[in-house]
């Protein structure tokens, strides 16, 4: 009985839990190609959130990947809201630059 449990539990192949994956990336200025530190960015679904620091990279690890389909959406006080759609497969790291443009200012009268 024993030596069939053993022979059981042999067979049976392996579950891959890797669920998880990274993004990283970094928010750059669309004129002056320079980095920009307090980036909110925003990962849905899931609602993941966090700002990009000093040399503007930002980064999320160990995110449950459960859909393959996301948007990153980068938000800064005076730059229009930007969005990228990418996939992302469980155990993968991906790379994502995105860049800002300044919010158009109408002129005065």
């Amino acid at each position: 009985m024993i030596f069939t449990l053993a022979t059981f539990f042999a067979a049976c192949s392996p579950v891959d839990y890797n669920t998880f994956g990274n993004i990283t990336g970094m928010a750059i200025d669309f004129d002056t190609q320079e980095a920009l530190s307090g980036v909110m960015i925003t990962v849905s679904p899931g609602g993941y959130n966090t700002f990009t620091g000093i040399g503007g990279f930002f980064q999320f690890n160990d995110l449950d990947i459960t859909t393959k389909q996301y948007q990153l959406q980068a938000q800064k006080e005076g730059y229009q809201t930007n969005r990228n759609h990418f996939t992302i497969s469980p155990g993968e790291t991906k790379n994502i630059n995105i860049t800002l443009k300044k919010e158009e200012v109408p002129p005065q009268q």
